[in-house]
């Protein structure tokens, strides 16, 4: 026989119902033996510091990182993977 586990058998815990981590915060959670979620929180995620390569300068700023050449921002790229031009860019090469 399989006893059903409803929310009536189950204990409450202090953890606040909802949605935990965005762009900018990230969800911090704690797990107890039994599987049960006993505290959740968000933690803001830090910036990365500034990434040079010769005459290119990789960044983040907004949840978005910015692609510098020669200290002028050229592109970005969002959290979906997309980029955009941000100043005179010109590409070239097969795809």
């Amino acid at each position: 026989m399989t006893t059903k586990v409803t929310s009536n058998v189950l204990e409450n815990t202090t953890v606040t119902p909802g949605t935990y981590g965005n762009a900018t915060q990230t969800s911090t959670i704690t797990v107890d033996t039994q599987g049960r979620i006993t505290s959740a929180a968000n933690t803001s995620i830090t910036s990365a510091p500034a990434l040079n390569t010769g005459n290119w300068t990789i960044f983040e700023s907004g949840g978005k990182l910015y692609f510098a050449y020669g200290g002028v921002n050229k592109f970005s790229m969002d959290s979906s993977g997309n980029f955009v031009a941000v100043n005179n860019v010109t590409a070239a090469g097969t795809p």
